[in-house]
Parts: structure tokens; sequence; C-alpha cells
């Protein structure tokens, strides 16, 4: 039995997929006044953290209580918050709140004969097993499954699964986390922790076996030239044998290691050397290895390089992601200029073929011996993702061996679809001549018949140019006439597409580690590569297969030994180590082996060891030899020799030394790197001094840790020669020379206080003729440090300014330019919580990247917006979509295109919330303090802008949020403030604030900005016990303006005053009565557009016990509108209503149907004016286990 039981398993589980397990959870939750259940297990509270899924702002955490696994919304306390907010915390490994019992007190019965109280006993009654039969196997997740239909919609489902496991199943080890939610997401990359959805991980152990299923990585195994880590779909398994060894019994037992992996590979590798931008933090768009230009990378697979330093991702650290973008952003930690050099490798989607990969590692080792085999094969499906290739593109791929493929996209659509960009065909003449088949966009249902993908292929290179003009619901596309003297082409973009061909890559690597005493290694490794570039065609294939190999040894002696002495006493150590390696020009590597700097450090083509641009030139060796002296009291002493050649077309010798001494907080260290290449085409010469000295000057408070101040120098003088026939030689534009010179001092790191202050200056020479001549002159002054005071203040920040200067215009195509970038946190609490504040500024410069709207045709209900044909055209418009009032009639959503145009910005943000609470401290006084603490007073402020260099912006003042439309390109702000007076109090309390929220971002269409100002009244009354008066008066005013849209312009002001009465005789029965009056007018408008609202509004809730719940609405609304209901502004004014009498109603029951699992029905209906009645009936049923 247990044998079927562990074969059934194993055979399941490359059918699941996951994550890795972590107590880390991630929800988003309305924010509502009842309680809601946060997780099945106990929520560690000072580990919640509840932000606004928006923006990613924390929101404070006096808006909510944490009672075990259940959070309840202080509704006052979060009066402007987001409707709903993203949780993220930790939990217990268990329920703290969950019921135990050693006794059932539901079975306990009393004898009345002698008065005792017992249990009844039987041997023989069945006993309830758990869910897997199982001891010391704990689980626990939760399942849900919901629908909604109607008259008015298609069925929509939607469902959730997460489990967790850990524990053993008989003889096994299980480790499991399963996540499956209906709409799949990829996490944000702005933390170095990931957390995953759509997942499954399921790790099986028995003895020296392991089985890994699901969702996971795959990385690198031993070896030099096999470099890959891998997200997959699939299985690995691993096993490890022992052997005795009976001569040697307490020597290690030689094992042998093996793991084969069969899966499909999630993504592809590229390398990207992104060109740095003067002051721009970015973001910088990556591409694909193909050249692609839209790609969505995969979560956590990328490695990011500055100046051949690994970076770190994060908010707090070094850089950001936008995963589904493609783009990657600089925090303030790092200065990006010129001078930058930014290497960015990941994985990335694919979506032309299935992926599929195999691979298998070995490895045997004793005390002296390790031997190793690694295999390695990924290879594309033979069809694409979507379907079949036509006959036409399957004899283009086997007649193109290795070549590019390029055909016509132009097709035929079977249907007019109103959300696609379509074209009809027209012959055009131009200076008498014809022109066939000219592709017009056309909105014409009996004529727009064609559908075409255009590809920017260059300008002059092509027949069109995108129309950014049109109001269509994607890109258009405008033929433009070639030159009428040359007949060369005049547009970017043409209708064709490249034709990705399915490849295959293999390596096979085999290698020993050998070490023959305890001071000596020696290490070898040969590689066979097979890259079959299309697996379609049997053309070009005699270049599919390469070699390479690489050798090494090192030795360690140990110099004035004494035999009375032991080896770690000798001071003087002498390590010698040699290295060789071989790589045939056909030779294809998984990912680079090499470091990103290596092309740099040899003065080569970037493109050698970059396997998303081409393969060798020719045959490569590289070799090196060095050695390492090192004592404790004089330092360590570097030198190492290395040469690099390509057979005749290149070759290039490198010596670089470095000594280092560090001792008493004196650090002192020297290196110089010279390097001399010559090639077919240039001679160059690359000298690298480097240079740091730093001296103790005064101790900390603990004696034992110095202040430091240190000059560091460096110069870089890359001679490159171009070699021309019977002329003198010429520097290259590629060479390059600087100077740069840095002082610096800064305390020792502690907890309390550090401070770093430095200064430097660069000076770039550029090449002229045979000599270099000053270009530029940048100097930079940063000052970093963080104080905390106590724990109710901490003061952290980082500035950095640069100042660019040219020496000469002519040798240099930048401007002259200052570039602040910063950022300062501040924290404090005063008296014992009466004041508390948060203070963020930044300030920086980088680039906005110009997106484009399109919406997408979904069935009603399961989109987010509402498209109304309003010039009945059967065409989308931008104009025409609009937020969906109701869920039922979303029948579109929306997709942000990001482009390849880019706005250089100037960046400020800061956020500030401020809290006064008397209470705090005078909660137990009299006179004229107990009056004082009656008030509270809560503020927020969030600004983020971005504007274009202008005399008339200042980059530092983020209050200055009144400019001119030519110089803003985004800008986001919100303003919320109330004063609370009597806050809590059983009797009555009152609030009265304001809020701005402003939004404005561009689009190719031009720019889209939108403002909301409100100011508020509010008062409660506890008439009585089971009697309460609320009353509101909104003051508010929505503006709306538009670049391209002339009827999407409004300003529409409105009051809007509200009275409620509740009547709650019981803690299971209320209700609710509100009549609201609104009266708003478009002053923007000369029509000046009016409305006048009359509404009605009952509610009633009913909880009976903890398992019960029944809620219900009515509302009855008369709007009185004398604008075009069919327009924008008609949209704005009547939200989704009609002109007349509208009705409203919804009722909800809730209902815990066991211990365990919970039910949900909700039905709702509205008549809106003269329309059909709707009915939606949604139901959703959750477990948890």
């Amino acid at each position: 039995m247990a044998k079927t039981l562990y074969t059934s398993l194993l055979l399941l589980l490359p059918l699941l997929t996951a994550a890795q397990i972590s107590n880390w959870r991630s929800k988003v939750l309305p924010v509502v006044s009842t309680p809601q259940l946060l997780d099945s297990l106990t929520v560690i509270p000072y580990t919640v953290e509840v932000t606004d899924p928006a923006t990613g702002r924390r929101l404070p955490a006096a808006g909510y209580r944490m009672e075990n696994n259940r959070i309840l919304f202080d509704t006052v306390a979060t009066g402007h918050w987001p409707a709903v907010v993203r949780l993220r915390y930790r939990v217990l490994p268990f329920d703290l709140s969950a019921p135990f019992a050693r006794l059932d007190s539901s079975v306990f019965y009393k004898n009345k004969k002698d008065y005792l109280i017992g249990v009844p006993y039987d041997p023989y009654a069945g006993q309830q097993h758990p869910l897997t039969g199982q001891k010391g196997l704990d689980y626990s997740g939760n399942y849900t499954r919901g629908l909604s239909f109607g008259n008015n919609q298609n069925l929509v489902l939607n469902s959730q699964f997460n489990l967790q496991m850990a524990g053993r199943l008989g003889d096994l080890e299980v480790l499991a986390a399963i996540t499956d939610n209906s709409i799949p997401l990829q996490p944000e990359g702005n933390t170095q922790q990931l957390r995953e959805f759509d997942k499954i991980f399921v790790q099986i152990k028995k003895d020296q076996n392991t089985l890994i299923a699901g969702d996971y990585e795959l990385g690198r195994p031993r070896g030099y030239f096999m470099n890959f880590n891998k997200k997959l779909q699939g299985a690995t398994f691993s096993k490890r044998w022992k052997t005795k060894n009976s001569k040697k019994p307490k020597t290690p037992h030689p094992a042998l290691n093996t793991r084969f992996s069969i899966a499909s590979a999630r993504g592809k590798f590229a390398r990207n050397t992104i060109a740095a931008r003067e002051g721009n933090q970015g973001p910088y768009r990556l591409e694909g290895a193909e050249g692609e230009r839209f790609i969505i990378v995969l979560s956590g697979t990328e490695k990011v390089f500055l100046n051949g330093e690994v970076l770190t991702r994060g908010l707090d650290a070094d850089y950001v992601i936008d995963y589904n973008a493609g783009h990657i952003t600089f925090t303030n930690r790092r200065l990006i200029t010129k001078d930058s050099r930014i290497v960015v490798e990941f994985d990335y989607n694919v979506q032309d073929y299935q992926r599929s990969l195999y691979a298998f590692n070995g490895t045997w080792a004793n005390e002296r011996l390790r031997l190793y085999l690694n295999t390695y094969s990924e290879q594309d499906g033979r069809r694409p993702i979507d379907g079949a290739f036509s006959q036409q593109e399957l004899q283009a791929l086997q007649l193109a061996g290795d070549a590019d493929v390029i055909i016509n996209s132009i097709d035929t659509v079977d249907a007019y679809d109103p959300f696609r960009v379509l074209y009809l065909r027209r012959d055009t003449t131009v200076g008498g001549v014809i022109y066939k088949d000219v592709l017009v966009f056309s909105n014409d249902p009996s004529q727009a018949l064609y559908a075409a993908g255009f590809s920017l292929v260059g300008p002059g290179n092509g027949n069109y140019v995108q129309d950014t003009r049109t109001p269509a619901n994607g890109r258009v596309f405008r033929w433009v006439a070639p030159d009428s003297l040359t007949g060369a082409p005049t547009g970017n973009y043409e209708p064709v597409r490249r034709l990705v061909a399915p490849n295959r890559q293999q390596l096979y690597t085999a290698g020993l580690e050998f070490s023959p005493n305890k001071n000596t290694t020696l290490r070898a490794e040969a590689a066979l590569s097979h890259f079959d570039q299309n697996r379609l065609s049997s053309l070009d294939d005699d270049d599919n297969s390469g070699l390479a190999a690489s050798f090494g040894i090192g030795h360690l002696l140990q110099l004035g030994k004494k035999n009375n002495r032991p080896a770690a006493a000798n001071p003087w150590q002498l390590r010698l180590a040699a290295d060789y390696e071989y790589a045939a020009q056909k030779f294809k590597e998984l990912n680079p082996y090499r470091p990103p700097e290596f092309a740099r450090d040899w003065n080569v083509n970037s493109g050698a060891n970059d396997v998303a641009i081409g393969r060798r030139p020719t045959d490569e060796h590289l070799l090196s030899a060095g050695a390492t002296l090192h004592t404790p009291g004089a330092g360590t002493l570097h030198y190492q020799f290395g040469g690099f050649f390509r057979d005749t077309l290149y070759q290039g010798g490198r010596h670089f030394g470095k000594y280092v001494f560090q001792k008493k907080g004196w650090d002192v260290w020297a290196q110089t790197d010279w390097l001399t290449t010559r090639s077919t085409s240039e001679r160059s010469t690359f000298f690298r001094p480097k240079f740091n000295f730093a001296v103790p000057f005064l101790r900390d408070t603990t004696g034992a840790k110095y202040w430091s101040a240190g000059i560091y120098a460096e110069r870089e003088r890359n001679s490159r020669f171009v070699r021309i026939s019977n002329a003198p030689d010429t520097l290259d534009r590629a060479g390059f020379f600087y100077d740069l010179a840095k002082a610096y001092i800064e305390s020792p790191e502690n907890e309390h206080f550090g401070v770093k202050v430095s200064y430097q200056r660069r000076k770039d020479h550029a090449p002229a003729a045979n000599r270099f001549l000053p270009a530029t002159t940048a100097t930079e002054a940063n000052v970093q440090g963080h104080w905390k005071q106590s724990r109710n203040s901490r003061l952290n920040w980082n500035f950095t300014y640069r100042q660019l200067l040219v020496d000469d215009e002519k040798l240099t195509s930048l401007d002259p330019s200052d570039t602040y970038l910063g950022r300062l946190n501040y924290h404090f609490n005063l008296l014992r919580g009466v004041v508390q504040s948060n203070t963020s500024y930044e300030i920086g410069s980088g680039q906005e990247r110009k997106v484009e709207i399109t919406y997408l045709q979904v069935p009603p209900g399961e989109g987010t917006h509402l498209w109304t044909d309003r010039n009945n055209d059967a065409q989308v418009q931008l104009d025409e979509v609009e937020t969906a009032p109701f869920q039922d009639v979303a029948n579109a959503v929306r997709v942000n295109v990001f482009t390849d145009d880019f706005i250089r910005t100037n960046n400020v943000v800061f956020n500030q919330s401020l809290r006064l609470e008397p209470k705090a401290v005078w909660f137990n006084r009299k006179g004229w303090r107990r009056f004082v603490t009656r008030f509270a007073t809560q503020s927020s402020l969030q600004i983020s802008r971005k504007v274009l260099n202008s005399a008339n912006v200042s980059q530092w003042n983020p209050f200055q949020l009144d400019v001119a439309d030519t110089a803003l390109v985004a800008i986001r702000s919100s303003v919320f403030n109330t004063l609370f007076f009597n806050r809590g109090n059983p009797r009555f309390d009152t609030q009265i604030g304001q809020s701005d929220i402003r939004n404005k971002f561009v689009q190719t269409s031009g720019f889209e900005a939108r403002r909301q100002q409100k100011h508020f009244l509010k008062i409660r009354c506890n008439v009585s016990r089971t009697l309460s008066f609320h009353a509101s008066l909104t003051l508010t005013t929505d503006t709306q303006q538009s670049e391209l849209f002339e009827n999407r312009r409004y300003r529409i002001q409105s009051l809007e005053t509200r009275p409620q009465l509740s009547f709650q005789p019981s803690g299971n029965f209320r209700t609710t009565l509100s009549r609201g009056f609104k009266n708003a007018e478009n002053q923007a408008s000369p029509a000046a557009e009016h409305a006048t609202t009359h509404d009605l509004k009952w509610e009633v809730t009913y909880n009976r016990s903890a398992t019960t719940s029944i809620r219900s609405q009515f509302s009855w609304i008369n709007i009185s509108f004398d604008g075009d209901p069919n327009s924008p502004t008609g949209f704005a004014f009547l939200q989704g209503l009609q002109n007349g009498k509208n009705f409203l109603w919804n009722i909800t029951l809730d209902r815990q149907v066991a211990k365990n699992i919970r039910l949900g029905i909700t039905y709702e209906g509205r008549k809106t004016g003269p329309a059909k009645m709707v009915h939606v009936g949604r139901a959703q049923v959750g477990a948890v286990f």
C-alpha cells in the first residue's frame, strides 16, 4: 500500500506548479467597518504593513487594529484612505485563537444516581482522521470559488486556492506550497524579496533522494563554462550515493551526486549594455536577445551591474524594476552619469514557441579528487504557440538556414472589429506615379478588411510613419510618399515582421579538480556546445558545434617555515596561480561566463562575450599567471600577467599589480593595470592606476573604532589608434582619457550615528587627431548619514550635487548641467504620541516614458471599463471609454503600452504626515487641558512632480504645482487635512476637513489631467442607545483637462448634503435611512450644464450570532440634467445613471455553513431611467483548512 501511495505522489508531482514557503503574506482587502479574516494563522501584529496599492504609500497604524488573525478598520481614522489597501505581514505556523480541549464538553453526561459528571467511553469507537491520515504533517490554506451572472452579462467565474504543507508523510519528508488565482499576477520589483502568485512548489525527500516539482529555479552546476539560472516548470530528481572506504575508515567516504531535470523553460536569456545618460536615473528600457522591443522580464531573474559592481534591488537599495513594462530605474543611492557603465542580465518571457529543457549533473568526489559531468539541452518546439505555420512561412524558414526571415504582416480579417485598428487598400497617385495597395486607416465596416503589424525599420527605410493625431484605439500608421527626386522611402515603419525560427542549444562539460597535497590544486574542464539556430532547416548546420577547454593550477608556499612552528603561525605566504582557456569560434555558451567588464578590460568589441549579439570572430585563447605575497604585518602584494589572443585578428597583453595594507584604522592600497593590444584595424594602450590613502584620526565612544579621512585618485587613459596605411595613426573615437581625484571623511558605523562626506573632481579628455584635449569637467559632492537620537527620533539623509562643465563644445555633444540627487527621511514622536510626524523628501532627474492607451474587448462583466459608441461610427475612440460604473456593464480592459519616446525630467517627491493627539498625554487632566484633549488633527501631503528644464520652475521646490503646461510632464499630488472634535466620544463628534488630489500624465496623444478638491463637514450624534444621527456637507470641484479631446474638458462644482438616521435596538439588527441632495454645475463650458440630484437610501443589516449575516440596501435617485447625457461631461454628471428616476437595490447573505466553510450570496438589481431592468447574482464559497 505504501509503495502505491508513493508511486501515485511521484506521478502527480510533475503536474503541480509553486513558490518557496515563507511566512510573509500579502493580501488586498476593502476598507470596511466589519472585522475581516486576514489569515488562517495567527498574524504577528508588529509586522503588519498597510499600503496604498496605487502609490505604495504606507498608511498609519492608527487606522486599524489586529485581533489575532482578524483586522478591524477604524472608519473614522481611515476616512481619507483608498477603497482597498494592500497588507503585508508575517504569520506564526499555528492559530493561537483556535479552541483546544482535551475533552469534548458536548458529550459530557451527568449520572443522576451519584451526581457525578463523566464522559462516555467506548474502546471500539472509530477515530476521526485528519485530511491526510498521517501524523507529523502540518498543513494550512484556503480555497475560494465564486461566480457572477445576470441578464446583462455573461457568466463570470473566479477562484483562489492556497495551501502550505510541511512535515512527514510516512517515511517521506514533504514540503509544499501551492497558490492559484484566476488572474495571474507578477510581483513588483521594488523589494529584495518577491512573493509570486500562481505557483506550485513540491519537495519530497526520502533518505538520499530528493524530488522537486512545480515552479522552481535551477541554478548553475559545478564547472567553469556552464552558467545558467533558469525558472522552470517541471521536475528535478536528485540522488546521493555513498561508498565505504575500508582502507581508511576515518577519511570521508567517496560520494556520487546526481541531478536530472526535465521541465519547460519559462524564459530566454538576454544581456543588455545600457548607454547611460548624464544625471538620468531612468527608467531605461530593456530589450530581448532577438531585438524585441517590448518584453516581460521574469521576476527575480535580473542581475544588474554598475561599473562592474553587482547591485541590490529595492526602493531602499540600488534600483527598482518594472517587470511587466521591461524597464529599470536607479534609486538615489546610485547617481547615474555619462560615465556609468550599466549591464543588465535577465530572462524574459518568450511568446513564440514552447521551450523544453533537459539537464543532467553528476559529481563524484573523494578526499582529493572530484570529477563532474554536466549536460544541458534547451530547445524550442517546432510549432508556434499560437498555432501552425502557413505553407509560405514554413517554406521561408526551411530555405533561410541561419539567416533572418522577414515576411509581410498584412492579413485579412473575418469580420470588422471596432476595438482593432484596421485598414483598407487603395492605389495612390503622387507626382504622376501610382503606388498600389497603400494601407489607409478606416473605420468603415464594409472596407476596413485588413490588419497589419508595423515594425520600426529606421529612418528612410520605410514607407509609413506613426499618426499620433488620429483618435483610435491603438497605433495608427500613415503612408508617406517617397522622395520625389531619388524615390527613396521617407518613413521609418513598414508592414513587415521578423519570423523567428525555433532553435536548439546544447552544452556538455566534463571536468576534474585534483589536490595532490594540501597546498596544491589542479583543475581541468572540456566543453562541447551545439547551437542550431533554425531547427526547421538543415542549411548552415556546419557551424553548429564548437569546443572549449580550461585549465588551472594553484600552489601555496609557506615561506620561512620552522619545524617547531605550525603552518598557521608563519606570517609569509606566497600563492601562485596559472590559468588557460580556449574557446573555438563556433563555441556557444549558455550565458556569459566571463565578467561583464571583460570586453572593456581587453579593448574588444562588446559583442565578443554577449550571447545576445553574435558569435566570436575567431578562436580565442586566454591565459593568466600570477603570484600573491601576504604577511599580516606588511600587507598583501599581488601581481598577474594575462594574455588574450584571437589568432591573427587580435593580440593583447595585460599586467596587473596591487598592494593592500590595512591595520588599526589605516587603509592604504594602490594598483596599476597596463594593457597593450594590436589588431588588424587598431593598436591601443590602456593604463589604469588607482590609489587610496586613509588615516584614522579620532576614536568613537567605544574606543575601538576610528574616524577616517582619506584621498582617492585614479586615471584611465585608453589610447586606441586606428591603423591607416601610409598615414600616421589617429586616435579612435572609442578612446578616452580622464583623471579623477576624491577626498572624503567618514565616521565609524554604528546604530545611532554615522556620516560620510566626499568631494571629487573628474577631468575628461576627448580624442582629437593623435592626442587628447580637455572636453568636460565634472565636480561632485556627497553627504550621507543617519542619526538616531532615540527610539522616537530617526533621521537619514543622502544628497549628491554634480556639476558638469563643457571645456570644448567641438569635442562633445553634451550641454553643461547641474544634477541634484538626494533623499531625506525624518520620523519623530514627541510627548508620548502627542505629535507624530513622518517626512520624506527626494530629488533627482530621470525620464518619463510616453504611454499609449489601448482598450481590449472582453465579455460584459469581466472588464474594468465601459465603451459607448457616442458618435455611432462603430469604432472605438479613446474619449468614448470610461471607468465602468457597474461591474456587469464593464466590456473592456485598459492596457498601457509603453513607447520608445522618453521625455527628460527633473523629479521631486515630498511626503509628509502629521498627527496631533493631545489626549495621549492629558487624558486624565481637568479644566482647559481636558477641553484641548477633545481636539485632534490628522494631515498628510504627497507630491510627486516631474517637469522639464525651465528657468521658471524650481527643481528643489515640490510645492510649486502651478507649472505651465509646456514645462509640466507629470504630477501626482494629494492633500488631506482633518480636524476632529470629540473623536471616539460615545455621544457626539465632529469632523471638518479638506482634500486636494491632482494627477497629470503624458500620452502619445497628449496629456490628460484630473483634479478633485473637497471641503467637508461631518457630524455624528447618538440621540440614545438605539438611535443615532449623522450629517455631512461636502463642496467638491472636479476638473479634467485633455490636450486632444475638447469634449473631455470640464470643471464641475457641486454641493452635496446628506442627513442620516440609524436605528440599532440590538447588536443583531440595524437599519439606516438617509436623504441626499446634490447640486452640480459645469463652470468650464459656455453651456454651463447643470444637474440636481435627490436620493433616498434605506439600509438594513441583520446578524444572527456569528454564523449568519444579511445586508440589504435600496436607493431611489432622481436626477435632473440639462446637458448631453451621451458625452464625457454627461457621464461625469450621471455616473452611469440616467436622467430622471433611478432605482438600485441589493441583498447579501453571508453564512458559515460549517466550521471552516463560509457561503456568500448577493443579488443586485437596478432600473435606470427608461433602460431595461438589470439583475445580477453572485455567489462565493470559501473554505479554510
